[in-house]
């Protein structure tokens, strides 16, 4: 049996935390969630956790994304698959814009790099990781920016 995609998907953001709600599924025995950054390839599509409930929360969603030459405000999009025990099925998507945390969030920072178009700084020298891969994919990226939030206590 094939399950329709769930509807009614709404996204909220507090902090580097994005909170997902949506309508229930007759037949769904569980939710699949997935998100990517705005500029992604589909391979960079990262699944996030599941759910039984009509609600998921993602604790620490980076909230600036390296463009290459410089950093910007991330935009996400997250998709909720329905699914039972054969299989994940239809799912809806629905993008969000990272607003920018305040200084009270994620603790002091000297002024170093830019990190967003409004001058908001970070000390980029300060994060430190082991990275295996020469071409990181955004599960890398996540990784290092939730070892450095840890490291910041945010």
């Amino acid at each position: 049996m094939s399950l329709v995609a769930p509807t009614g998907l709404s996204l909220s953001q507090s902090g580097a935390t994005v909170t997902a709600t949506w309508n229930a599924v007759t037949g769904a025995t569980y939710y699949l969630i997935q998100r990517y950054e705005q500029n992604a390839t589909y391979n960079d599509r990262i699944t996030v956790g599941t759910s039984t409930a009509t609600s998921f929360t993602d604790p620490a969603v980076p909230i600036v994304v390296e463009t290459g030459s410089g950093f910007a405000q991330a935009v996400w999009t997250y998709y909720v698959y329905s699914a039972d025990s054969t299989g994940v099925y239809g799912g809806t998507g629905q993008p969000i814009t990272m607003n920018q945390t305040t200084t009270t969030v994620v603790q002091g920072f000297d002024v170093s790099k830019p990190v967003l178009s409004d001058g908001t700084y970070y000390v980029y020298n300060s994060i430190t990781h082991t990275l295996i891969s020469s071409e990181p994919d955004q599960n890398d990226r996540d990784a290092v920016l939730i070892a450095y939030l840890k490291t910041v206590g945010a």
